[in-house]
């Protein structure tokens, strides 16, 4: 055998030219190749072919649908696997948020309490200030009005609304 003889020339390679990218029909129902079916198939072939190595035939027969449950078995594993892995998604998800609500409400809580005190000290000191205003009404009429003031305006911290709940 004459093998540069037997071989095409290399302008007659079969190639015609005008294939385009994504000419090649692939089915839409093909699935990906080897998606963990080789080995039940193999077994199943293997029982199949020498069913007298699997007992006999209805040794394989057997065999062939203890493979099948198995599979199915399998399947089923998978498909609630993934089930619960999409529970514990959402899960974690409504978690996560829950836990940033809890912060958000915790530093409102802080913020409410440093207000909170802030109002019952201008409550307790405001009282004092009319005192001593008053006392210096009785003497010094013109001065006293600015401690009237800030007395006042300590009293009306109390009218500062809280901030309630923020979205």
């Amino acid at each position: 055998m004459n093998l540069m003889a037997d071989a095409p020339e290399p302008t007659d390679n079969g190639v015609t030219g005008n294939q385009t990218v994504g000419s090649v029909d692939i089915p839409p129902d093909a699935g990906p190749p080897l998606v963990g079916e080789l080995l039940p198939n193999t077994f199943r072939g293997l029982a199949t072919e020498n069913p007298k190595n699997f007992g006999g035939t209805q040794s394989a027969r057997i065999f062939d649908a203890w493979v099948n449950d198995l599979v199915n078995e399998r399947d089923r594993a998978k498909l609630l696997a993934e089930e619960n892995q999409s529970k514990l998604d959402q899960a974690l998800a409504e978690l996560h948020a829950e836990r940033l609500e809890i912060v958000r409400l915790e530093g409102g809580l802080g913020q409410n309490f440093r207000l909170g005190l802030a109002q019952r000290a201008c409550t307790f000191i405001s009282p004092f200030l009319f005192g001593i205003a008053v006392d210096v009404y009785k003497t010094y009429p013109n001065q006293s009005y600015l401690i009237f003031v800030f007395a006042g305006v300590l009293l009306l911290t109390n009218f500062i609304p809280g901030r309630g709940k923020r979205r």
